[in-house]
């Protein structure tokens, strides 16, 4: 008996070899994701409203200042990631030096944005 089970667990796992799984870069239907059928979290549906960088190149000159401002308030502040974020991943949380280097990349996109020319509606 013991003799069979031992067989099948040798074979399950030689068979186990030959089943690769996706590729991790592997193509994305954007009719199957959960931002296209709209069955996003409350909470994740609420952040796309107030801040989508898909529609980055979409906001005024404006609105990109604010939003980068805010950016840097938040991280210093603690108030992003959410705390209830860093429950399940402990490593995103931001260390001094992270958000002394993000607010350093706001600085330098602020100061790009303010000189280009103002798109409509700044």
């Amino acid at each position: 008996m013991v003799r069979r089970i031992l067989i099948i667990v040798v074979v399950l796992l030689v068979v186990a070899q030959f089943i690769r799984p996706l590729p991790a870069n592997a193509p994305i239907d954007p009719q199957k994701t959960l931002a296209s059928t709209g069955d996003l979290p409350p909470d994740v549906a609420a952040g796309r409203r107030e801040f989508n960088i898909d529609q980055w190149l979409d906001y005024t000159t404006k609105r990109q200042l604010r939003k980068l401002d805010e950016i840097c308030k938040q991280v210093k502040e603690h108030d992003m990631p959410l705390p209830s974020y860093l429950w399940i991943h402990h490593d995103a949380r931001l260390s001094g030096d992270d958000v002394k280097i993000l607010c350093t990349w706001v600085a330098g996109e602020t100061s790009k944005i303010s000189r280009a020319k103002p798109r409509s509606g700044s």
